[in-house]
């Protein structure tokens, strides 16, 4: 999830378990908080390849093996630098309220985790948070305000997790509500779903999209719980099954190992909820159907118009692969912002 978020609700806890509730403390845990997401910038250095380094960032250093030896060799850090507080307590500090709680959010996000790096790079996610939400930041931003200028701080330590913990469940709550209704108004066509999975839409948690896979194809349909009927419009996403078995024959090419790795990587982030199109010779289009579209429920699918896709190539006997992004996620024209926020309201 966003910086800002993680820095807030982290930094409260690790200045309740450490004992130290000062405005420097609630800083100091808010900056161990975002250690993990270093990976960004870490991954310049590592790989020249783009791909690379997208799949670097919420890779080891956001694992549980990297995070937990971590906080032992943080805790000794800060212990050293004032003994005045048990190390244990650093440590605790370290692993519990910031490092295992920022995988915690994050693994509630769309993106997801992939805890069990170097092992297994299965990708999980609970999908009920959206990276940014609005709501939270009012949350974060009147709990940090009040923290810095309150005397109480403790209490408003507990104030912020309390009300953030409140918001976290209730969009699981929101998100098993939405789900039966979903499935209740599946359309006629759908005789046995495959798989399918309920994401939470942009910057809040009212509006949900759903995603049904089936052996034909996929079906997008997306409720918000301020509708005034449950009728959904569902979108047919068709599948590729020839392309599927060529791109995971790819994934599995031992004579192409950093293909074959790249390719793994983006169908495991996918979690089997993406379609293909194109051909070989002209290039592939994985598109992850995770990842949706700002007012998708407005256009008809086409295979470029989710929020980003990945392109697959020969190209003189080498296989380039790419990221590409819609640029209408980043055009947040007025009108776009209205026609979301009156969706999210449940005006159709």
């Amino acid at each position: 999830m966003d910086n800002i978020t993680q820095r807030v609700i982290w930094g409260s806890l690790y200045t309740l378990i450490t004992g130290k509730k000062t405005t420097k403390h609630f800083l100091l845990g808010a900056l161990i908080t975002n250690i993990p997401d270093l990976d960004i910038f870490v991954s310049r250095f590592i790989y020249d390849n783009p791909i690379d380094q997208f799949f670097f960032h919420r890779g080891i250093f956001h694992s549980l093996i990297f995070l937990f030896w971590l906080s032992f060799v943080l805790g000794a850090i800060l212990y050293y630098s004032d003994k005045k507080v048990a190390y244990r307590r650093y440590v605790l500090g370290v692993l519990v309220s910031v490092l295992f709680g920022h995988l915690l959010i994050d693994g509630m996000t769309t993106y997801g985790m992939r805890y069990f790096l170097p092992w297994n790079i299965t990708t999980f996610s609970t999908d009920n948070i959206f990276v940014v939400d609005f709501w939270m930041w009012f949350i974060v931003g009147a709990g940090m305000l009040t923290y810095f200028f309150w005397k109480q701080k403790a209490k408003i330590a507990k104030w912020i997790l309390g009300i953030s913990a409140a918001y976290f469940a209730l969009s699981f709550i929101i998100q098993c509500s939405v789900q039966k209704t979903f499935e209740e108004h599946y359309p006629t066509e759908i005789t046995q779903v495959v798989e399918s999975k309920t994401i939470v839409e942009p910057l809040q948690i009212f509006l949900w999209r759903h995603v049904a896979k089936t052996d034909d194809g996929f079906y997008k349909g997306y409720y918000s719980i301020f509708d005034s009927d449950k009728n959904i419009d569902w979108q047919f996403i068709p599948r590729n099954k020839d392309l599927e078995t060529t791109i995971q024959w790819r994934s599995e090419d031992s004579a192409n190992a950093d293909t074959a790795r790249q390719i793994s990587q983006i169908l495991s982030f996918s979690r089997d909820l993406y379609t293909i199109t194109g051909d070989i010779r002209s290039g592939l289009i994985v598109q992850n159907l995770l990842m949706g579209n700002l007012n998708g429920w407005l256009e008809t699918w086409s295979s470029n118009n989710s929020m980003f896709w990945f392109e697959i190539k020969n190209e003189n006997n080498t296989t380039r692969i790419t990221q590409q992004s819609n640029s209408s996620m980043r055009e947040l024209n007025k009108k776009t912002r209205n026609t979301f926020r009156s969706r999210v309201w449940g005006n159709k």
